[in-house]
């Protein structure tokens, strides 16, 4: 097969209004001019894909690869703002995604996750590596970035996290909402024995206590670790106030369907409250894209997938940013799954694992309307010059660590530490 060519409103009422939202977006949205931020200000929003799915559903067209079975359902090939993607007749989000938000869009095809089994390549693919020992990206890029009034700043609404030397800065939302039933204090009604919270004058009380003896205890603290520590404590005390004013509005507990979580995403991102979140796509009907059997159904999930990343990117171009433009030019969002599907068909119609996969970066600081990589014919990454994205044999084959090296480049951290080999970046996706 050949290459892939280079080339704030109101939650509820946003909700109620969907419809008309996605009916904007299709007919041609209002999109600010671009507002050149930071890299060390750049927001992320991370939407992880649970399950692996087929590239050749919806973002790699390989009808001409007799190797691989491809959809039969009436899907072609389509073109729109620099890319080439599958376009079918059951998913029509997907064509007007790219037709209106294409040219904000890089492709990253064919980097490797070296693994088969979904613990690994969820690891993989946040950490480029499957020990238990390392930061996942989006904890990476808030630790550098985090700056006074980010009070989490990573949140982890639904999907993995992975924190092992920074674990202070990760916030998880919880299935139920345990994060804003915490804040409020309803968390202590759902004790096997209730307790009634405090009155706001007890309250002060015990957080003036608290600041004194954290105080204390940190100017007597005898070796830089302890002191670390109890700096730490002191620092969550002082930004729990900013928390609780950032969540006053929000229902965090009504954040249960996917929609619902990316906009708690842009409260969060767009609040300053945090620098990174994560929001998981678990498939239509929570079913997953993990698609042993029915291939076909990655139709359903392709079109839920899109229809929320067109909701999410109306959102983010309507809504301001932190630096003078919108939050679409302070956002970068990273569409990834941990895994694609097997080239053919198995006995019960569906497709198994495979090692090889793509990305979608969108956004700030992206060469929009590009696609860097691609597949060869037996469906392996091809070897590119990561400056240019341009296919050499004297090029690199992606790897997990170096989409993890691009990530951090993005954000304005240098990746070198955090790697035990040389990982160059792909600049080639950078705007």
């Amino acid at each position: 097969m050949p290459s892939i060519p280079s080339f704030s409103m109101n939650r509820r009422r946003l909700l109620q209004a969907g419809t008309g939202v996605l009916a904007a977006a299709g007919a041609g949205s209002v999109v600010r001019p671009a507002r050149a931020v930071a890299a060390a200000d750049r927001r992320f929003l991370f939407v992880f894909v649970n399950g692996g799915w087929d590239l050749t559903w919806g973002l790699v067209p390989m009808f001409d690869n007799p190797r691989v079975h491809c959809p039969d359902d009436g899907s072609d090939v389509a073109t729109a703002e620099g890319h080439v993607y599958v376009d079918g007749p059951a998913r029509p989000s997907v064509s007007a995604f790219f037709d209106e938000w294409g040219r904000h869009t890089c492709m990253l095809h064919g980097f490797e996750v070296r693994s088969v089994a979904h613990f690994n390549c969820r690891r993989l693919v946040f950490t480029g590596d499957a020990g238990a020992f390392s930061d996942d990206w989006p904890t990476l890029i808030a630790s550098n970035g985090a700056g006074p009034g980010t009070a989490m700043p990573h949140l982890i609404v639904s999907g993995p996290g992975y924190a092992a030397n920074y674990p202070d800065l990760v916030g998880r939302v919880g299935a139920d909402g345990q994060l804003g039933a915490m804040l409020d204090m309803e968390m202590l009604s759902r004790r096997d024995i209730p307790l009634d919270p405090l009155q706001s004058d007890s309250r002060d009380a015990v957080a003036a206590y608290l600041a004194q003896r954290s105080a204390s205890l940190a100017g007597a603290a005898s070796t830089a670790a302890a002191a670390d520590v109890h700096q730490s404590l002191s620092d969550a005390r002082a930004d729990l106030p900013g928390l609780e004013a950032a969540f006053a509005g929000t229902d965090i507990s009504s954040a249960q369907s996917f929609p619902e979580q990316l906009l708690l995403a842009c409260d969060v991102l767009q609040s300053g409250v945090s620098r990174c979140a994560v929001v998981r796509h678990n498939g239509f009907n929570d079913m997953t894209w993990d698609s042993h059997g029915g291939i076909e159904g990655q139709v359903l999930h392709y079109e839920d997938l899109f229809d929320g990343l067109l909701t999410l990117m109306g959102e983010l171009s309507s809504r301001s940013g932190l630096f003078g433009g919108s939050l679409l030019d302070d956002t970068t969002v990273v569409v990834v799954s941990e895994m694609s599907r097997y080239p053919r068909l198995n006995g019960t119609g569906g497709k198994d694992h495979w090692p090889w996969t793509s990305a979608m970066l969108i956004g700030s600081g992206v060469a929009g309307g590009t696609a860097v990589g691609g597949y060869d014919s037996d469906i392996f990454g091809l070897y590119i010059d990561p400056d240019s994205g341009v296919e050499t044999p004297s090029g690199i084959r992606m790897q997990s660590r170096h989409f993890g090296a691009t990530l951090l480049d993005l954000a304005g951290v240098d990746p070198a530490p955090y790697f035990a080999q040389e990982t160059p970046p792909i600049r080639a996706v950078k705007a």
